[in-house]
């Protein structure tokens, strides 16, 4: 068999990235020696294998218009990232299959890696997780707490393990396969109301999560009719009773 040549080969490509969220990667990535670029690469390389297999319904026409209209809400600027063209190619045909917005799904990744445990917990839901999954599973680099480097490499490779390793949990005790890192929902007051935009940062968005989409009156009309029923269901007080 040949190799791939296109796996090592590089190449650029131009994407918007949040203001806010990019200055603090650069400053991190700063502080630990990182190469930008190559770190994403790898990154990227494996999350875009995740993006295929955590999205099992592609977003609507409706619903990816609503990401890339958000996307152009954000403060952002442009920036170019050398990646290989293998891995610029696969997030392409992978982005395609979900109709999702490849700069949302990169904006993603990036927010992910800076966020502070109080937003990630916004997003994921899963912060009272923590220590049943703690106890279950080997921390990263726990093997190799004599050698840095390699528990830098496992970092590195897996960024996102914690979280995904917590939302398994949470899979496992709702039943709910939808449980997944790219399907999680972004609110759009995620950094408060001066910050504009962050409903583009989803890469998955069923209908009813749309503003002023036919599946987001849907959704308010059940939700109003399962508040009447339970009101109609509790005790009246003496206050109410004639």
């Amino acid at each position: 068999m040949k190799p791939n040549k296109r796996a090592g080969r590089a190449g650029k490509i131009m994407v918007r990235a949040s203001t806010l969220v990019l200055d603090a990667l650069e400053k991190r990535v700063e502080s630990v020696c990182l190469r930008r670029d190559a770190f994403l690469e790898r990154v990227i390389r494996k999350e875009v294998e995740h993006l295929s297999e955590e999205v099992r319904i592609p977003n609507s026409d409706a619903a990816r218009r609503c990401i890339e209209d958000n996307l152009r809400l954000l403060d952002s600027r442009p920036i170019n990232l050398t990646l290989t063209e293998l891995t610029v190619g696969r997030m392409e045909e992978v982005c395609k299959e979900k109709n999702t917005p490849r700069d949302a799904f990169i904006n993603r990744i990036l927010l992910c890696l800076v966020a502070p445990p109080s937003v990630l917990h916004v997003i994921f839901g899963v912060h009272e997780l923590k220590e049943e999954v703690l106890e279950e599973w080997e921390t990263p680099g726990f093997g190799s707490l004599w050698s840095p480097l390699r528990s830098m490499e496992e970092f590195v490779e897996d960024p996102f393990w914690f979280v995904r390793a917590c939302m398994e949990v949470e899979r496992k005790q709702s039943g709910d396969e939808d449980v997944t890192f790219y399907q999680a929902y972004i609110p759009d007051n995620l950094f408060g109301e001066k910050v504009r935009g962050t409903l583009g940062l989803n890469v998955y968005l069923p209908d009813s999560l749309v503003p002023a989409h036919p599946g987001e009156r849907a959704l308010l009309d059940d939700l109003g009719a399962e508040l009447d029923e339970l009101s109609q269901k509790m005790p009246k007080t003496k206050g109410d009773i004639k």
